[in-house]
């Protein structure tokens, strides 16, 4: 199953309706993510993410899905961010639903391999 990005469909006709998508992983779960433009990266310290790169016809394309843990704002804003904006990513999808770094993990496991992606890249 490829990765999906659907909107949430509570939120259909309000004004919050881009702030919110939902991605599905390979085992059919979806999990919620709130939408930053990448100039907008509150800085968390402990999430799921997914950069973002808008596709043809509206959708959108992941080009990196890892961990962020314990890493500040500042540093990344050098490497990662910097190498995702190169690619042309817009957006960083962040997932803050998972309580610990054991469901963080299952997390992006389940999302990369729904995207087909063999490699963890995490920033620990």
């Amino acid at each position: 199953m490829p990765v999906l990005d659907e909107p949430v469909g509570a939120l259909s006709g309000h004004i919050t309706r881009g702030a919110f998508r939902y991605w599905r992983g390979q085992s059919g779960r979806r999990y919620l993510h709130t939408v930053y433009a990448l100039e907008e990266w509150p800085g968390y310290h402990e999430a799921n993410v997914i950069f973002v790169r808008p596709a043809a016809g509206g959708g959108r394309k992941p080009l990196w899905i890892g961990r962020i843990g314990g890493t500040s704002a500042e540093s990344l804003s050098g490497g990662l961010f910097a190498r995702m904006a190169e690619a042309g990513a817009s957006e960083i999808h962040v997932h803050l639903l998972a309580g610990s770094e054991t469901a963080r993990r299952a997390v992006e496991r389940d999302l990369k391999a729904a995207a087909g992606q063999l490699r963890a890249l995490a920033l620990v």
